[in-house]
């Protein structure tokens, strides 16, 4: 392969000696350098100054004169182009082919990718070469990941044929097990619909998630087969930048127990729910992994059909944010808020929870909740975040932190007071590991009331997947 790197021409100035100066040559030669600067200076008095600008000098600018894919790639070059950042008529920077590699390999659609330019047809213009080597079959790949509502969870099977189309197209499928839910799911994504306007987002799942009840303080795992198809069309650009719209068509088929069939009714029924959604999500954090400054929120309202569409009818309103800022020596404080509201119809699976260690940690999972869940939640979690050792490009590899959490749950008819929150105080460390992300240990330590009676039950011990927020 052979490269053709731009070159910067050396100019070189250089005097030639030849044999002894004479004093009389000499003092020629000064007596005429005197007369010069005399000169100038004249010139200087008298001459306009400069045009604002023209005494700087005027960096060459570089102009894509086209991008030339190389490899037999399947892959359009629309495509190419938008994650490269350049066109035919693009001006070339200096740290535009080192970001568009980047961008090209981030996708995961190659095995290789290089990039790089060489001279065009006319002086000031440059040909950026692109080559690609594609994937040729689907990719195995193994994930772990997390959910706040299904906790961790791991993929030991997972085929990922991104690309499939040369469009830029996104197709996987996922056998995943985890501590609340285990299933299927075949996700498609089309990144650019409607000419780039807009993304579409459509998973086909079939899964079973674990929903604890606790009654008179014992633990009851109400287990709830979900199948369904959910539809998300995310806008990209334009005066409706950063809005979403979803559709999801979902069957529930919950188990039956002794326990909790008396007290939950007609919620253990089989029922097929349609909601359909609108909301606003704004993303301004510096760092997706690690984020040290920014915000990031979304606000969603849902309204479950019922008739021919769904069995139940209910709506929904949910409200968060995240908050991050950047103290002294790479430390963080982070702050989530999380405020949601749901019609008393609708079912235990379709309410909220308190407790666990992506909520409340001083409590087992949803060991706050009272039973058929609640309709009502008020989160607020805050993080001082202590990052130390390695830093790699994800973020920290090890991170200490001290949290503090405030939150509450109501059922249909509660009215919300400040002496129904709870409170929970601890330390926890993060580690970054391989394939699975970070690691968490979490420890809660008991909070003392204004009573003045300490909460020992406060102690709670967390080992799981991801960060809180």
């Amino acid at each position: 392969m052979h490269r053709h790197p731009f070159r910067i021409p050396r100019f070189t100035l250089s005097a030639r000696h030849g044999g002894p100066v004479s004093p009389g040559s000499a003092t020629r030669a000064l007596a005429a350098l005197a007369l010069a600067a005399l000169a100038l200076a004249a010139l200087t008095l008298v001459w306009p100054g400069p045009a604002h600008g023209l005494d700087k000098p005027v960096a060459r600018q570089l102009v894509v004169e086209q991008i030339e894919l190389t490899g037999e790639p399947r892959t359009r070059l629309e495509v190419v182009e938008r994650y490269l950042g350049l066109a035919a008529g693009s001006t070339l920077l200096s740290a535009d082919l080192l970001t568009g590699r980047q961008r090209l390999e981030e996708t995961g659609f190659y095995k290789s990718v290089d990039v790089y330019a060489r001279p065009g047809s006319e002086k000031g213009l440059v040909v950026v070469v692109v080559e690609l080597e594609e994937h040729t079959q689907p990719q195995y790949r193994f994930q772990g990941g997390h959910g706040r509502l299904d906790g961790w969870f791991i993929v030991p099977v997972s085929f990922v044929y991104d690309n499939p189309w040369g469009r830029g197209h996104r197709l996987d499928w996922q056998w995943y097990v985890g501590s609340h839910a285990d299933g299927t799911k075949l996700h498609y994504q089309h990144p650019r619909l409607f000419g780039g306007a807009a993304s579409l987002d459509v998973d086909l799942f079939s899964e079973s998630r674990s929903f604890p009840q606790w009654v008179q303080g014992k633990r009851v795992r109400e287990r709830v087969d979900i199948g369904g198809l959910h539809f998300r069309l995310a806008v990209q650009r334009g005066r409706l930048h950063n809005m979403f719209a979803e559709v999801r068509m979902q069957t529930y088929e919950p188990g039956r127990s002794d326990e909790v069939e008396p007290l939950l009714g007609r919620d253990l029924d089989e029922a097929d729910v349609m909601v359909v959604c609108a909301g606003r999500r704004r993303d301004t954090r510096d760092h997706t992994g690690y984020p040290t400054r920014g915000f990031w929120g979304q606000v969603k309202v849902e309204q479950a059909l019922s008739g021919s569409a769904g069995d139940v009818a209910f709506a929904r309103l949910d409200a968060e944010g995240r908050w991050y800022r950047l103290l002294e020596n790479r430390n963080v404080a982070a702050v989530r808020l999380h405020a949601g509201l749901v019609t008393k119809d609708a079912p235990f699976y379709e309410r909220y929870y308190l407790g666990g260690p992506y909520s409340m940690r001083k409590f087992e999972r949803a060991e706050a909740t009272p039973v058929g869940w609640g309709t009502r939640t008020l989160q607020i979690q805050s993080e001082l975040r202590l990052p130390f050792g390695r830093e790699e490009a994800a973020g920290p590899v090890n991170t200490g932190v001290l949290f503090y959490d405030v939150g509450g749950i109501w059922l249909p008819g509660e009215v919300p007071l400040p002496a129904d929150l709870e409170h929970d105080m601890g330390v926890g460390y993060r580690r970054r590991v391989p394939v699975l992300g970070v690691l968490r240990l979490d420890l809660s330590l008991p909070v003392v009331p204004t009573d003045g009676d300490t909460d020992w039950d406060g102690f709670h011990l967390w080992l799981t997947l991801g960060r809180t927020f």
